[in-house]
């Protein structure tokens, strides 16, 4: 019998296995969320994901991934290409102040909402796949795009 998967974070670390993701369910202040790491041409970085009832019966997705390299130096600049790329471009953007760059997703979906294993592909895709070039282009370099 199969078993609808419902948006949970079991239903995420399921998803993570099968691309053999490596990543640890961590518990912070009570609230749960699964970190893992990545490897990118231009440098490693990180990915959190969080959920988290809100109000109103929904729940509050959130996909944060933050890089490794830190822009202390290049502060200015790099605040403004963020401005500049949260205007023109889907998710938000941030630095903090360490120098290190963020990408976030938020999103609030009905509680017990189905989660296909192609709706997370779609929504996790579409978060690496703009952090990944937010960080190639602090970097200088062209990322190399898989089919």
């Amino acid at each position: 019998m199969d078993i609808t998967p419902l948006l949970t974070l079991e239903t995420i670390g399921v998803y993570l296995k099968k691309k053999d993701v490596n990543f640890e369910i961590e518990t912070n202040n009570g609230s749960r969320f699964i970190r893992t790491n990545w490897k990118f041409e231009m440098g490693d970085g990180a990915c959190i994901i969080s959920l988290n009832d809100a109000q109103g019966g929904a729940s509050r997705l959130e996909i944060t991934c933050v890089t490794h390299n830190q822009y202390r130096s290049r502060r200015m600049e790099v605040v403004q290409i963020l401005n500049e790329r949260n205007r023109q471009r889907a998710f938000s953007r941030s630095m903090d102040e360490d120098g290190n760059m963020f990408l976030e997703y938020i999103a609030f979906y009905p509680i017990g909402m189905q989660l296909t294993e192609e709706l997370f592909e779609t929504i996790f895709g579409g978060v690496l796949v703009h952090f990944q070039d937010d960080y190639a282009f602090l970097e200088g370099i062209q990322p190399k795009v898989e089919a």
